[in-house]
């Protein structure tokens, strides 16, 4: 559970969070291949420009390597701390 939040407010937004984002996906127009079969639903970010520069430029890769990069040294170094919070709280 996330500390402060009331259980049922919680329950009660995660709900409708998958039902908005299920709904979403479901109203979706399919795309349709030359044979006239029907796919999944698709949607091509790339085709937007502005979006489309930003996601293959060097610096926002970078960004993102980065991130993802102390996400993990900070997930690594995690149980190193806690031992060490553990020790300073028996002594």
């Amino acid at each position: 559970m996330m500390r402060g939040i009331p259980p049922w407010l919680f329950y009660t937004a995660s709900a409708a969070i998958m039902a908005v984002s299920f709904l979403f996906f479901i109203t979706l127009n399919t795309r349709t291949d030359p044979e006239g079969r029907k796919g999944y639903a698709t949607l091509d970010l790339l085709r937007v420009r502005w979006l489309r520069r930003l996601l293959c430029s060097a610096f926002f890769k970078f960004r993102v390597r980065l991130f993802v990069t102390c996400i993990f040294i900070f997930i690594i170094d995690l149980p190193s701390k806690n031992r060490s919070m553990l020790k300073s709280k028996m002594i």
